[in-house]
């Protein structure tokens, strides 16, 4: 890919581009959009991302090592094996609308008001991590790991499959339907009838 010998991409549509096991270290994109491109075992490398969206992309076991995600959007996007916690956390600003999502790790990282809607949302660590005032309505929670996470103002309306100790993490002002919250029940040893 000869453009990519250039640092700097502002204003740019990416489509349908190949990057997988691809190195792009220390660039940056503003402004610019990704449909349909893979960066499967990409090692993306103390690059930013501003205001960028990326649309049926594939994230397997990519690198994001110091790299700054700022404003990004992901819709309809498939993230595996991702460890969030190596991003540049200066400024993190993440939403993601209808991705599959699956064995990343967010702990410890301030990532308050982030979207995770109507995603599926299995398997990831959220250890001490500050989601307050996010969004998991109609996400599928299956195996993920809530351990001493702020979840304060956060809308779990329609969520399913998660496991939330309420004596653990920090609930207070959270929205959730009436099936979740009967399943945080379990964690008080008490019997429904």
């Amino acid at each position: 890919m000869e453009f990519l010998n250039k640092d700097n991409f502002e204003n740019e549509e990416f489509k349908e581009l190949d990057f997988s096991k691809t190195t792009l270290d220390s660039k940056s994109f503003q402004d610019c959009s990704f449909t349909n491109c893979d960066f499967t075992k990409a090692k993306i490398n103390y690059s930013q991302f501003i205001n960028c969206k990326f649309k049926f992309c594939n994230f397997s076991l990519t690198n994001l090592r110091q790299t700054q995600l700022n404003d990004v959007k992901f819709d309809e996007c498939k993230i595996i094996g991702i460890n969030f916690t190596e991003l540049n956390n200066l400024i993190v600003k993440l939403d993601f609308t209808d991705c599959m999502i699956s064995e990343c790790d967010f702990s410890e990282m301030e990532l308050p008001k982030t979207g995770f809607i109507n995603c599926k949302v299995n398997n990831c660590d959220f250890f001490h991590t500050n989601f307050s005032g996010s969004d998991f309505s109609n996400t599928d929670l299956t195996g993920t790991i809530f351990q001493i996470t702020n979840v304060s103002k956060s809308n779990f309306t329609n969520a399913t499959n998660y496991r939330i100790n309420p004596n653990g993490n920090n609930i207070k002002n959270a929205t959730f339907s009436i099936d979740g919250a009967v399943s945080m029940l379990e964690y008080f040893d008490i019997k429904l009838i």
